[in-house]
């Protein structure tokens, strides 16, 4: 009884007010986060440039937390808008950037980015495609993450790079670069031994 007096105690003083409101501050944040990254229209670096649409999806977006090695199903689908053939490059080496969002277990935001040691590995044959105007290929993939994604369970999200140029289909015609990065996704890595 003398403890949960204690504790009222802490979360009436300035510090355990403060520490509430940096908790709510918290949530808050990160529920903009994944708001935003819900809407690919906005997050699309390469539409606005060249009208490569690049669209990247999980179809499970969980992963589970002390698992090394754990590869990531994922999947990109190319829409090219432009009136140009478009040559896609998804070439080993082309960045997978993932950023902490918030902790599970510390209650905290993930105050970590990087992508050095993710990796990707291509599930389709062909890892060069060529686009024709309005048209549309799905693109599958294995992510490979991480360590401190497995590490920490929490709120992550994560993108992918490509490279993609257009094809001059008549002479004096300018080459559009059309590469970029596709939308963010967000993603929970958790404790699933413990459900």
């Amino acid at each position: 009884m003398d403890q949960k007096l204690n504790r009222n105690r802490d979360a009436d003083s300035p510090e355990g007010r403060l520490a509430n409101i940096a908790r709510i501050c918290a949530l808050a944040v990160l529920g903009i986060l994944i708001t935003s990254s819900s809407f690919p229209a906005l997050a699309t670096e390469s539409q606005e440039r060249g009208r490569l649409i690049a669209l990247l999806s999980l179809p499970l977006e969980t992963v589970c937390a002390g698992t090394q090695n754990q590869p990531m199903d994922a999947a990109i689908t190319f829409t090219n808008q432009s009136e140009q053939d478009v040559e896609v490059a998804m070439e080993k080496g082309i960045g997978v950037t993932v950023m902490g969002l918030f902790g599970t277990r510390t209650l905290r935001p993930l105050l970590w980015g990087g992508g050095s040691n993710s990796e990707w590995a291509p599930r389709t044959v062909s890892s060069h495609f060529l686009m024709h105007p309005k048209e549309t290929i799905l693109y599958r993939l294995q992510l490979r993450l991480d360590e401190n994604v497995f590490s920490e369970p929490g709120f992550y999200k994560v993108q992918v790079g490509f490279d993609a140029s257009g094809h001059a289909t008549s002479p004096g015609r300018v080459v559009t670069d059309f590469g970029g990065i596709t939308n963010w996704v967000v993603f929970e890595s958790r404790e699933c031994g413990k459900h």
